[in-house]
């Protein structure tokens, strides 16, 4: 019997552009920052010109967006879980260990090294984007905003010294369901994807790419084959660790 195979519509990468935003504390755009990842992620970011954004609610802390929260807010705090998605860089002039041990499979992990100001000019247009660093006092979220706790974190992923990015969901309000008695448990959404997608200018945002200090030997070859079809004038070295 001959199988139908049905391709699935290829994704179109979404246009964002850099808006300030009272909430978010965009550093200077000398300041270095890095993304860790594995090059799996590495080639779907060449191939589709693309930075990946995860629905608030799908990071790993089950407690993103929801901590300090009080009966009163709940709601909202829900809401902006559902509504925002997010991009994350780690801020660093140098490399970190633990980075590379938590960001991607041994010997196969690699990094972008970059600055605030180089990310900011790779979004050219289209959306809203907000740019800030993460803050990990999690007793002193701020009222008034729903933004706020899209930039707080528990003081545990203090390692992390996050940059930010978001972006409010392009697909209308969508309102969670809850039906849980745990702030995290039973928060359902059917409407938006968990992710998207969104176009950026790889010539302009990557500076440098790094091998982890484990590299496997044939990481580096694929490296060098993945950067000189996508970004050729982009240097590449091995990990000063």
């Amino acid at each position: 019997m001959k199988t139908l195979v049905h391709n699935k519509p290829k994704e179109v990468p979404l246009k964002c552009k850099y808006e300030k935003h009272k909430v978010f504390e965009t550093p200077p755009h000398s300041c270095s920052i890095w993304r860790y990842m594995s090059f799996t992620k590495f080639a779907w970011m060449i191939a589709t010109k693309s930075l990946y954004f995860s629905r608030l609610d799908q990071l790993k802390d089950e407690w993103e967006g929801l901590i300090a929260t009080t009966p009163e807010n709940i709601e909202s705090r829900k809401h902006i879980r559902f509504n925002s998605y997010i991009n994350s860089w780690h801020i660093n002039d140098v490399e970190s260990d633990a980075m590379w041990k938590l960001y991607g499979p041994p010997g196969e992990t690699i990094a972008i090294k970059t600055t605030v100001g180089y990310l900011i000019e790779s979004l050219e247009s289209g959306l809203p984007v907000y740019v800030g660093r993460i803050n990990y006092d999690e007793q002193r979220v701020p009222e008034g905003n729903l933004y706020w706790p899209v930039i707080f974190k528990r003081k545990p992923f203090e390692h992390e010294n996050e940059l930010r990015l978001c972006i409010s969901s392009p697909f209308g309000d969508n309102l969670p369901d809850s039906c849980g008695t745990e702030p995290s448990k039973g928060i359902v959404s059917k409407r938006s994807p968990k992710s998207i997608s969104v176009y950026t200018q790889l010539n302009k945002l990557i500076r440098e790419v790094v091998t982890c200090p484990d590299a496997k030997d044939y990481l580096r070859e694929s490296i060098d084959y993945i950067v000189k079809r996508g970004v050729p004038h982009t240097s590449i070295r091995e990990s000063k660790i």
